[in-house]
């Protein structure tokens, strides 16, 4: 109603401005008495009849003009500005309506005629921060449509675009399993996932009947390894506010019941479209609720100890104060890429990049055309090796969406990720029976001693999943109770190093004389002292030995046959007291552990090699005593 009323009093300027028009001027009075009556219809019908009587008559075009960009109908509006600035001299055109055209025409993506439009505004109206924002956008709009990126998008199969709508797609780390927003002519919105098989994608279907309901569900995420789901869902279930965002853990091929993500998450505000890190312990989402920087920013929470942190706004290098939504971290935990309506951009939404740096994050990049255009373009999912997008494609026909695909397009030459990701999976096995086993895997680089993954294995597959980052050298401790502890290490220091593998881990129960090499410790050559890569799983041994109290065990030091054997059992028996002496000062009791240097008197592998004499240069960890906890 306020709308009316401004738009009643707006006329009734423009009214006094063309009352010389007199022989009009009865009819245009009418067509105010129709928009006061909300008769929209019956007014444009007067305006066209005083335009086809008097083509001259500026006023009616004007009238047209507002009346059409109140019903939406920007196209007509658009015409009928034009149309007017037509007819009426220059001097007596108000710059802001030049503004108004320019704006038009952009968000049209006709950036030329935006630009031809605001050169009309006089200098000062160019001063106003929003018409050099504009003016900046129609410029790199301009820049951009001449350098397009080369990409080629390309529709998903029937069996995943089986429905009217389908958006906000998602994929496991192995591209083996893709989940999105289904809605159908119902316009019930749910959560459909399609697996590949044989290289086709199965058809679609409902992800559980645990998480659809007669509520929509949409706008999810997974984790790397396909277990953890957070999803959302709007006015229904155990509601905090409008939208909130749910849990559900999958065990084996069965989903859990959801769970709210509780009151430190959620809020009486809207809360959507979550991005998981690969391991699932942060949450990236938008959120309306107050302490932002627009109206709907990012904000991360962070899983410590079992519960979720306090949501932090991911700060003004990320969030403006227009809306910034759809976030998705790609799996290597560096990049992260949203949508913006506040940045420099092509209209509408528009597509971002930013990288982590330290504790914040670098100046977002627009992604370019055709990637962005004068549309809206949210919701896009990289996969690990940074080479294929998907995204969603909206077909609208006289303005109104009528159907959305899932699309994907390849990447060129690594121009989104600057480290791209792979993966290690297989599954964690007990090595005397063979059988499935739950084990917890602790993944650092060796060079920070950052904890960068802390995941579990399938309770009923003893399937994992690892996600190793270009640029890192990992050591992974793989640890379950009354068994002995596993540790692997993955160099990926190139992108040529990062190949999806497989590998089972075969865990042994504990019991007297039983032993495994220490895959992460390191000396320099000839030295003794411990490299810092080594710290790593000094302390992980060290938190194992705590939670294993019954356990004595002997550190062996060991050789290859390059020197004289006095030389190499002094060397290694100075090599296993340096790991002994770490255990000790952190506070393992002496009663427990031993050192020993055997020299090159054992080797694994043959010392006529320099792959065969780096094995046989080891250090072992061997149970000397076991008196384990009953389970």
């Amino acid at each position: 109603m306020r709308l009316i009323i401004y738009l009643v009093v707006s006329f009734s300027l423009i009214s006094g401005l063309f009352a010389q028009q007199k022989k009009s001027l009865k009819l245009y009075e009418k067509s105010e008495l129709e928009l006061r009556a909300r008769n929209f219809g019956g007014a444009i019908e007067i305006l066209k009849k005083i335009i086809e009587k008097d083509p001259t008559y500026g006023a009616p075009y004007l009238r047209l003009a507002t009346t059409f960009s109140v019903l939406q109908e920007k196209d007509s509006a658009l015409a009928y500005y034009e149309r007017f600035t037509q007819v009426t001299p220059f001097s007596k055109v108000n710059p802001s309506l030049w503004i108004t055209i320019a704006n038009m025409h952009f968000q049209k993506g006709n950036y030329q005629q935006a630009k031809d439009a605001l050169a009309n505004a006089n200098a000062e109206s160019n001063e106003n921060p929003q018409v050099k924002h504009l003016s900046s956008n129609i410029e790199y709009s301009l820049q951009a449509i001449q350098k397009p990126k080369v990409i080629e998008i390309e529709r998903l199969p029937d069996e995943v675009n089986k429905f009217r709508l389908q958006y906000f797609p998602v994929l496991t780390v192995d591209n083996q399993q893709i989940i999105y927003t289904a809605q159908g002519i119902e316009r019930d919105e749910n959560l459909v996932i399609s697996y590949k098989k044989d290289g086709e994608w199965t058809p679609a279907e409902s992800i559980s009947p645990f998480i659809n309901s007669s509520f929509n569900e949409g706008a999810c995420t997974i984790s790397a390894d396909g277990r953890t789901l957070i999803f959302t869902s709007c006015n229904g279930r155990q509601s905090m506010g409008s939208c909130d965002l749910y849990i559900s853990y999958r065990v084996g091929d069965s989903w859990s019941i959801p769970r709210n993500l509780g009151p430190t998450v959620n809020s009486i505000d809207w809360e959507s479209q979550p991005a998981l890190s690969a391991d699932g312990k942060t949450l990236y989402f938008a959120s309306s609720r107050p302490g932002g920087i627009g109206a709907r920013d990012i904000w991360v929470t962070h899983m410590v100890e079992g519960e979720w942190t306090k949501p932090q706004n991911l700060g003004s290098n990320v969030n403006t104060s227009e809306d910034d939504i759809t976030p998705f971290i790609h799996v290597n935990g560096q990049s992260l890429f949203f949508s913006s309506k506040g940045r420099q951009g092509m209209g509408g939404y528009d597509m971002y990049l930013c990288t982590k740096e330290g504790s914040g994050w670098s100046r977002p990049v627009n992604l370019g055309y055709p990637i962005n255009t004068f549309n809206d373009e949210v919701g896009i999912f990289i996969t690990a090796d940074g080479q294929t997008a998907y995204f969603s494609k909206e077909i609208g026909e006289h303005g109104t969406i009528v159907r959305s695909d899932i699309m994907k397009f390849q990447i060129l030459n690594d121009t989104l990720i600057r480290n791209t990701s792979s993966y290690i999976t297989g599954r964690v096995l007990n090595e005397e029976t063979n059988l499935p086993l739950q084990a917890n895997f602790h993944m650092e680089d060796l060079n920070q001693q950052d904890i960068v993954y802390q995941v579990s294995s399938d309770s009923v597959t003893g399937r994992y999943f690892l996600v190793l980052t270009q640029g890192h050298e990992y050591g992974v401790f793989v640890s379950k109770e009354n068994f002995l502890f596993e540790d692997l290490t993955f160099e990926a220091r190139s992108n040529t190093l990062l190949k999806p593998d497989t590998v089972d881990i075969f865990l042994k129960p504990i019991k007297d004389g039983i032993s495994m090499v220490l895959e992460n410790i390191y000396f320099e050559l000839n030295e003794y002292i411990l490299d810092k890569r080594s710290l790593s799983e000094l302390d992980q041994i060290y938190t194992y030995l705590r939670k294993n109290p019954g356990i004595n065990v002997r550190i062996e030091g060991y050789t290859d046959n390059i020197g004289t054997e006095q030389y190499n059992k002094e060397l290694s028996t100075k090599r296993a007291m340096s790991v002994f002496n770490y255990l000790k000062e952190k506070g393992i009791e002496l009663n427990r552990l031993s050192y020993q240097g055997f020299g090159s008197s054992m080797p694994i592998d043959s010392n006529e090699t320099v792959e065969g004499r780096k094995k046989n240069r080891r250090i072992e960890f061997r149970v000397i005593k076991a008196a384990i906890s009953s389970e």
